[in-house]
């Protein structure tokens, strides 16, 4: 039986604090994974599950949240990184015919656009996102997601050190100008059906952070659109007028959730640390 589950809680604040201070909360799971690229937890029958960044581990592996029972999200992540290690055996793991005939760049291909590229649904661009990223709010189904990935990562760096040679240059495994300009057309089809406050809050981001600044003299018009063409965005006179809208915690919610699996992993990354800083509702943002 899984025990009650809190849902939908902002945890960026607290995990940053637990590294500003660098508490020894941090330091045990940096250390752990810093060591080994992964930190292993065992649940009940289940067997042994991975977790790779030491920001979830901290938030599942402990109940340090007041009033969020963390601890509970580990069944269901050990359950998904299970369903996620089965379902890489039964659709992607090879024959060793495969692996040395003459099907095997393609097959190194294919592991590669999954592993780096493809858009899997709910955000994950990649299957190595878990090895990247971490969500900045609790919900069950992002922590299955986490937990289904991380079980078909694990799989895939087992396979990797066991045929070391063939994987060495995993990274180099397609064509990587090819996926970024359909992945461009991608957003444009999915940047459409985003509503304009949502858009306007992602060209403010962009401007506070630091990564494309407004210029002085420059109009919003003229800035939100330099932002949506350079993340293959479509921009709308909407979005103008929504610039200097609130930032509301539904916005931040579906800017989370349908714009940022939409961008780079460098920009995301930047994102994700700068909305750790702000004064953001402390409320569930799924209610």
């Amino acid at each position: 039986m899984i025990e009650e589950i809190n849902e939908g809680f902002w945890i960026a604040d607290f995990i940053q604090t637990q590294i500003d201070n660098n508490t020894d909360w941090y330091k045990f799971f940096k250390k752990n994974i810093d060591r080994s690229g992964f930190y292993n937890i065992k649940i009940k029958e289940n067997p042994i599950a991975k977790i790779y960044t030491t920001e979830l581990a901290m938030v599942l592996c402990g109940n340090e949240l007041d009033g969020i029972n963390t601890i509970s999200y580990l069944e269901p992540y050990s359950i998904a990184f299970n369903k996620g290690v089965e379902y890489f055996r039964e659709n992607h793991l090879p024959t060793t015919k495969i692996l040395y005939g003459e099907y095997a760049k393609l097959y190194i291909k294919d592991i590669h656009n999954n592993y780096f590229h493809i858009n899997h649904g709910n955000g994950f661009i990649g299957w190595n996102k878990v090895k990247r990223m971490y969500p900045s709010n609790l919900y069950i189904d992002n922590i299955k997601d986490y937990g289904f990935y991380s079980g078909i990562v694990s799989e895939v760096d087992i396979m990797i050190e066991r045929y070391f040679e063939l994987f060495k240059e995993l990274d180099k495994g397609c064509d990587c100008e090819g996926f970024i300009q359909s992945q461009q057309t991608k957003n444009k089809k999915e940047s459409e059906k985003i509503k304009a406050p949502v858009l306007a809050l992602f060209c403010r981001l962009i401007n506070e952070i630091g990564i494309e600044q407004k210029e002085e003299i420059e109009s919003v018009e003229k800035y939100c659109k330099r932002v949506c063409e350079r993340y293959d965005l479509v921009y709308t006179d909407r979005i103008r007028q929504n610039y200097r809208g609130n930032e509301t915690t539904a916005n931040l919610r579906l800017f989370t959730e349908k714009v940022l699996p939409l961008l780079d992993s460098e920009t995301q990354s930047k994102i994700q640390n700068h909305l750790k800083t702000k004064q953001l509702p402390k409320q569930n943002l799924y209610a």
